[in-house]
């Protein structure tokens, strides 16, 4: 075992090594580059004319800012709702279904019962 955990030390001694010569030839082999300024103007103008500012939420004080929570506490209402009656109304059709299935043979499943 030790020779093992000895073995992974001399590993990364020399990756660590590897890593640094490769390091080094690339810093010798790349030149750094700086963007053109010029560019980088021009590209922010023809941004900014061609899809004008970007919009803002409202503040807090507007009508829009109000009807905006109204309508959506309003969604999440109905949301709830509806979703409500799909669960009651899933469980009606399961029921219906499970009555059908356990029904004796030759009854239909709305026959009026003889006492």
């Amino acid at each position: 075992m030790r020779k093992f955990i000895r073995t992974l030390g001399n590993l990364t001694n020399k990756t660590d090594e590897n890593f640094g010569q490769l390091e080094n030839k690339l810093y010798s082999a790349l030149d750094p580059v700086a963007p053109n300024p010029d560019f980088v103007k021009n590209l922010r103008y023809q941004l900014l004319s061609q899809w004008g500012t970007i919009p803002a939420l409202p503040s807090s004080n507007t009508p829009i800012f109000l009807l905006m929570i109204i309508v959506i506490m309003f969604s999440g209402i109905m949301f709830i709702v509806v979703s409500v009656r799909l669960i009651f109304i899933l469980g009606g059709i399961l029921t219906l279904l499970n009555r059908w299935r356990n029904q004796p043979e030759g009854k239909q499943l709305g026959s009026a019962r003889t006492v």
